[in-house]
């Protein structure tokens, strides 16, 4: 339940973020504002989107440890794999890629 819950948060942060051609204020707005519906839903948000944004900037080590690290406390967030498994093949790591979706 809680990963849908953060699915449909992110969907919707992303949603406001385009909206405002991705302001970052836009994106703080959005956080901020489904914080008050539920504090897990929108910490697991919200290390989802700091995740996403280390790939962007091309860290995809970081990106890595980060969404690792985010996985350990929310393991069932559909998203954290994703970016983990795209910040994998960024380093060509194919093999862990893998593994990590079939742990």
């Amino acid at each position: 339940a809680m990963d849908m819950a953060v699915s449909e948060t992110l969907d919707k942060i992303r949603a406001l973020a385009e909206m405002a051609q991705g302001s970052p204020q836009m994106q703080m707005a959005a956080q901020a504002a489904f914080a008050a519906i539920d504090p897990r839903v929108s910490e697991a948000a919200q290390l989802v989107l700091q995740g996403h944004s280390h790939v962007n900037n091309g860290n995809y080590a970081a990106a890595v440890t980060h969404f690792s690290a985010m996985l350990r406390k929310h393991p069932t967030v559909a998203d954290a794999y994703l970016g983990r498994g795209s910040a994998l093949a960024m380093l060509g790591r194919y093999q862990d890629k893998v593994e990590g979706v079939v742990e």
